[in-house]
Formats: C-alpha cells, structure tokens, sequence
C-alpha cells in the first residue's frame, strides 16, 4: 500500500474508533430491561461519526492519489487537475456514493468495482434478548445503496427529524419500529461501522492496486 493510501487509512481508523467507543458505552448501559434516550443518543452519534470518518477518509485518499498519478507538479495539466480537485473536496459536504466517486474521479480512482464487500456483525433485539453474529454480502451497486442509506440517516439525525418508517433507505438499515416511526437500535449502528470500515478497506486496496 502506498504511502498516502496508509497514512488515509490510519486517519480514518483513528477517527471511527470514536464511534466504536460509543457502542462500547451503549453496550455498557443495555443492561435491563425498557429504551434509554442516552443509550439512543451514543447509537445516534456512532452514526454520525463513522460517516464523518468516511467523509475524511475520502477527501485523504484523493489527495493521496493526487501525489502518485504521475504527472510533474509543474506541469499545466496537473495544476489544472490540482485545482479541480481542491474545488471538488470544498465542496465535498455530503459523501454518498454519487460524490464520493465523482470526487476519485477527479483524480482518475474509480475503486466502485471493489466495492462488493462482506461485513458481520452483532444482531439482536434492542433492550435485551437473543443476539446472533450476522453476516451481509453486498455487490458494487448494493454497497452504493447501503452507503446512501447511511447518509440518510445522518442527514435526518442532523436535522432533527424522525425517521420515516416509508423512506426506502431509512427501511433497509434500520431495525426498531416506534409510533414516531423508526428507530436506530445500537446493533444498526454496529452494522453502519462495519459497513463504513469494510468500505474503507476495499477502497484502500483498490487505491493500492491502481496507484500503487
């Protein structure tokens, strides 16, 4: 792996262990029985931060593979490129899979076809009960939804809206159902890191391979 590939990769594993400490803590406080809002606020904020994670994670490995594309610094093509590029990452505010990969684009990285990934995680009832390890396999284009998916929810957690049990995206990653409409259980947060890590990864190898 190249040297900035890693050194993205090393900032986005600093930064979504934040939000794994936060399902620490959310675990810590599941013990008996009926929902906690703070329990529901740490699962909220885990959210929040593997999607910035991810957000930082994509803007450092564009700018990584802007360094190893081969063209001299001083050259007109790589300052037009250059600009481009900065241009873009200012206005990189909301990294689903469209602005993600118009971003690598950008730089000629297209890591979309390494993006059929597997996670695993913790399954179970919120408040209690059974828990199972579950496993997802996702093709390219699922791993696209499954990310946008994600963002919705972010975006709504943002701005304060409840989660709409009839939004597509908000139905296909999240578990619990309140009279509100849905609700974000600590193992859907589980499954957004491991699917936000597992992404990171293959768009790391990818990046590696294509830019090595």
């Amino acid at each position: 792996m190249s040297a900035p590939t890693d050194a993205a990769m090393s900032t986005f594993r600093d930064l979504v262990r934040d939000a794994r400490d936060l399902i620490v803590v959310s675990a810590e406080r599941r013990a008996g029985a009926g929902r906690r809002r703070e329990e529901m606020s740490l699962n909220r904020g885990a959210v929040v931060l593997a999607i910035a994670a991810w957000q930082t994670f994509a803007v450092e490995t564009t700018k990584g593979v802007l360094t190893t594309i081969g063209i001299g610094a001083t050259s007109p093509l790589y300052k037009l490129i250059n600009a481009d590029t900065k241009s873009a990452i200012g206005r990189f505010n909301t990294p689903n899979s469209a602005n993600t990969l118009d971003l690598f684009l950008r730089v000629g990285f297209d890591p979309s076809p390494r993006w059929g990934v597997a996670i695993r995680w913790v399954y179970g009832r919120y408040g209690g009960g059974r828990t199972v390890d579950k496993t997802m396999t996702y093709t390219p284009t699922e791993a696209g939804f499954e990310l946008d998916a994600w963002l919705q929810v972010r975006h709504r957690i943002a701005h304060g809206r409840v989660f709409d049990p009839t939004d597509r995206y908000l139905k296909s990653v999240l578990s619990g159902v309140s009279k509100s409409g849905l609700t974000l259980w600590r193992t859907d947060a589980e499954r957004c890191i491991a699917f936000i890590d597992a992404l990171a990864t293959a768009t790391a190898l990818e990046a590696a391979a294509q830019f090595p």
